[in-house]
């Protein structure tokens, strides 16, 4: 569907994660960038405006050697609204919570050369990534957490010392609005670089990709 409707001139606004293979989100890149339409890829987090001033922030300050996220959701209880969803059963944490992580990670520590991956119980998900300059992050991920032990963890370690990623200020759907918000200041400008466009979605697929193949 994105690609045509690249092709047909539509500007992009996307969820995560881009797509499944790594194949199919170069055809995304390939089609927006032939078509030179906007793009956005919504990543809840970068679209918080707290969360988006301190990646910003943290990516600037460099000297980063390591950061640690844990991100473990309770989403089979009942009252998720989560609970029914057939995507996320098929594809787990990797590609659902995968895209959060990464797209904080990845801004701040850069481009992944090297990937490892090992599952744990109940849809656990480990990765270990080597980024390009030596800095090194980890991601423990999973959908079906006990409730007792859902929490967010989101941690960079550095020459600078700890930095903690704070909870977004806004609920999704405010945030949604400010992605859309920014999907059309850059066609009103003419823009093509936004942040989070599909070539950003295409480096996030690219190590979910590596990790699937990993496990």
């Amino acid at each position: 569907i994105a690609t045509r409707a690249a092709a047909a001139g539509r500007h992009l606004l996307l969820d995560k994660p881009l797509s499944l293979s790594l194949a199919d989100a170069d055809r995304v890149v390939e089609a927006a960038q032939s078509a030179g339409i906007a793009s956005v890829v919504f990543f809840t987090q970068r679209f918080q405006p707290n969360v988006a001033a301190f990646v910003a922030s943290t990516a600037a300050a460099g000297g980063w050697q390591h950061a640690k996220t844990i991100m473990f959701s309770s989403i089979y209880q009942p009252g998720s609204p989560y609970g029914a969803s057939q995507w996320r059963r098929d594809h787990g944490a990797l590609w659902d919570v995968g895209p959060h992580a990464l797209s904080i990670i990845l801004p701040v520590l850069g481009r992944v050369e090297k990937v490892a991956a090992v599952d744990g119980p109940n849809g656990l998900v480990h990765l270990l990534l080597t980024h390009v300059g030596d800095a090194t992050s980890s991601a423990s991920l999973t959908l079906d957490a006990p409730p007792e032990a859902v929490t967010r963890e989101f941690v960079f370690y550095g020459e600078n010392g700890i930095e903690t990623v704070p909870n977004g200020q806004y609920e999704p759907h405010v945030a949604f609005g400010v992605a859309i918000d920014q999907l059309l200041e850059e066609i009103a400008a003419g823009t093509r670089d936004h942040r989070c466009d599909v070539r950003f979605g295409r480096e996030v697929v690219a190590v979910l990709a590596a990790a699937e193949i990993a496990r």
